[in-house]
């Protein structure tokens, strides 16, 4: 909790009070980081974390965000850039839960959209859950097993998820209420939950498995989606 509640609301309009902490910049000193350590951070916009990270904890960022909602329309505020996190080997559970503005990282060429790398062994529950993050596709680079339940829920801005070799498991809820998602690419041998998705206009979704070790496997797909099998899968 070191920087924890920097930033409160308050009153029945739910005023934000102003906190000093807007940039942050970690030293590569720092070899580790405590769960919650920035939780409800409301106006922290930028964090650069040390180089040699190698894991973001439980609540790390967690409800970092908040929607200045107005005349109906959604106006996200709240942690937006963190530095590279491609050589991070787990992110925890709710790690940037509620970051609705977190899209982009930070990296020696400038910014882009959220990257994973190959050092990736976990993505925890809800870690990127009510987050602005828009496609996931370096997610084939790591080599997370499975995407735990909630790990993307209520995302409205994903479209795109490429999942990695090493993936066996998509579990319930996994893209809830994810309404751009229109591509998953998975490994033919994973196990998908039919609650995978849960979302009432995602009839569109493509799933498309990956090349791979195709074995003799039977397909549950949830009801009003469509799977396609590369042409090879036919031939063995």
């Amino acid at each position: 909790y070191a920087f924890a509640y920097c930033a409160k609301k308050k009153g029945s309009g739910e005023e934000l009070v102003s906190s000093g902490i807007t940039d942050l910049v970690l030293p590569d000193s720092v070899g580790s980081i405590g769960s919650h350590a920035f939780y409800f951070d409301l106006n922290l916009a930028s964090v650069t974390l040390p180089s040699g990270l190698s894991a973001i904890p439980d609540y790390c960022f967690a409800e970092c965000g908040y929607d200045d909602k107005y005349e109906g329309e959604s106006h996200y505020h709240g942690l937006s850039l963190v530095s590279d996190i491609s050589r991070v080997e787990t992110i925890g559970d709710y790690a940037f839960y509620r970051c609705l503005n977190f899209s982009t990282v930070k990296t020696a060429s400038g910014t882009r959209n959220i990257t994973f790398g190959r050092s990736l062994t976990r993505l925890g529950r809800y870690s990127f859950s009510e987050s602005g993050i828009v496609e996931a596709n370096t997610l084939s680079m790591s080599s997370i097993e499975k995407i735990e339940s909630n790990t993307f829920r209520n995302c409205p801005n994903l479209t795109v998820v490429y999942c990695p070799d090493s993936l066996v498991s998509i579990e319930d809820d996994a893209f809830y209420n994810c309404p751009k998602l229109d591509e998953i690419n998975f490994p033919v041998y994973a196990t998908l939950s039919a609650k995978m998705i849960e979302y009432d206009d995602q009839a569109s979704l493509t799933l498309t498995p990956t090349l791979g070790m195709y074995r003799n496997k039977i397909y549950k797909v949830p009801v009003g989606l469509t799977i396609s099998l590369p042409a090879e899968a036919y031939s063995r």
